[in-house]
């Protein structure tokens, strides 16, 4: 291990679990202020403490099996914020009472 890593490069930078249904709220969640409701299917998870570069990996998921879970930022990829989509099995866009999150990254 190099000696330019420390222990910030190896925790989630973020982690969000938001109910998506009506009004979008955090279960739980680290580094996140707020979640926005963009539109049906796609919320916005805020980061408390930005990323430091665009260099990051998102994992995440819904908990509704006829679901199909996605992620993204903004275009650009942005440092501030995560967006998660999600849509049934037919493809169109959809609300999900269980989306989860994991950012690895570096926060300022």
């Amino acid at each position: 291990m190099s000696s330019n890593f420390g222990p910030k490069h190896f925790a989630a930078a973020a982690h969000y679990s938001i109910n998506g249904t009506g009004t979008p709220a955090f279960y739980g969640n680290f580094n996140c202020s707020s979640v926005t409701d963009n539109s049906t299917g796609k919320q916005t998870a805020n980061l408390t403490n930005a990323l430091a570069n665009n260099d990051f990996s998102v994992g995440a998921c819904s908990g509704e099996s006829a679901t199909i879970s996605g992620f993204g930022s903004d275009t650009p990829k942005g440092t501030n914020s995560i967006a998660h989509r999600t849509n049934n099995s037919a493809g169109s866009a959809t609300d999900s009472p269980n989306l989860d999150g994991i950012v690895m990254g570096v926060i300022t």
